[in-house]
């Protein structure tokens, strides 16, 4: 479920810059809330891994856990630039804001 949480915080980070402002407080609170997001993903991703791969496979598990991060990244981070290139940036945070509420749903359905 923490990890649930993680991903729907960047849900709300996302939606939350696209809609920035140039309020102090409100750009120190989305910074904080992408520092938690980025903590809790990243640590609880592979805890979670270890929780589901057998132990004699456990350092291909994290290979290729990481290896689906990094593709992962290079994808959406060429989408979203697209996004805001050609269309505009808050867009390209809306989409990010709405696949990473569809991956926190798929993961709270699949765990529940």
């Amino acid at each position: 479920m923490v990890l649930v949480a993680g991903y729907f915080l960047s849900a709300v980070t996302c939606l939350a810059t696209a809609y920035l402002s140039s309020d102090l407080a409100y750009i120190s609170l989305i910074f904080v809330a992408a520092g938690i997001f980025s903590a809790v993903t990243e640590t609880i991703e592979g805890a979670f891994a270890a929780d589901l791969l057998p132990r004699d496979v456990r350092g291909t598990g994290y290979g290729v856990l990481q290896t689906v991060n990094g593709i992962g990244d290079l994808v959406s981070s060429a989408v979203v630039g697209v996004l805001w290139v050609a269309v505009s940036p808050l867009v390209a945070f809306q989409y990010a804001a709405v696949l990473s509420a569809l991956g926190a749903l798929v993961l709270y359905r699949v765990t529940k």
